[in-house]
């Protein structure tokens, strides 16, 4: 497994061992890295704000080879953001006209707190501070995101997301004590679950089973009941 810390440094663990294997000291002007396994095991994402410039970016490593430095840095372009979140308003009935001051603001407001990749490898969700969530292509940084602008924090606090088993959806929490069912391709709402009292904070997906947790200041675990429609019932709390 991996892990980062306030010292900029990741480590590479195993998890029979107490000491680190492996240590990658990040650059000096880098900050608040997150670090997350693609879906083989074979590369892996840390993800970092640059404190000269305040992009964010996310630099793949391999694992096998990770003291060659990353393979590839996933840094989309700040006009592709902007046509991003212009169509995720719209889409999301937020605004049929936004001007560009506003989708300037939305962004300027908005830090990557942390993101997955899809269990097929094909995609990477970014999480974020406010309402946006970013779907950006795993291998080419020149596509065009797919923004989510209607996720629901007004509160700003850090919120749970995660891909469907099958990398077919997105899965978010908000802060109305809501899990919300996003379509991958085109980032529009397909359905929600309640049942939570509380800011929805983390969300998983069994990799096996077809099962979901999600969790607040309790933890609820998810089947998938596809007759239903409604891709999820509760199954336990």
């Amino acid at each position: 497994f991996l892990s980062d810390g306030d010292d900029k440094i990741v480590l590479l663990w195993n998890i029979n061992n107490p000491s680190p294997i492996a240590k990658i000291n990040l650059p000096s002007n880098i900050q608040d890295p997150v670090v997350q396994y693609d879906g083989t095991g074979v590369a892996f994402g840390v993800q970092v704000q640059d404190q000269n410039t305040l992009l964010h970016s996310i630099k793949l490593f391999d694992v096998r080879a990770y003291d060659n430095g990353p393979f590839q840095d996933i840094v989309p372009d700040y006009p592709l953001l902007q046509s991003a979140v212009k169509n995720g308003m719209i889409n999301s009935g937020i605004n049929d006209n936004p001007n560009i001051t506003s989708i300037n603001n939305m962004l300027s407001n908005t830090t990557w707190t942390d993101f997955h990749f899809s269990p097929d490898g094909n995609h990477v969700i970014i999480n974020t501070n406010n309402d946006i969530l970013f779907i950006l292509d795993g291998y080419k940084e020149d596509v065009e995101p797919i923004a989510i602008c209607n996720r629901k924090n007004t509160l700003g606090v850090p919120l749970g997301i995660s891909f469907s088993s099958d990398a077919k959806y997105v899965i978010a929490g908000n802060d109305e004590n809501e899990i919300q069912f996003y379509d991958k391709l085109n980032g529009k709402l397909i359905s929600t679950l309640t049942g939570h009292v509380d800011a929805v904070s983390c969300i998983a997906c069994n990799p096996v089973y077809d099962v979901m947790a999600s969790g607040c200041v309790n933890t609820v675990l998810w089947i998938h009941q596809p007759e239903n429609g409604n891709g999820m019932e509760i199954g336990n709390e």
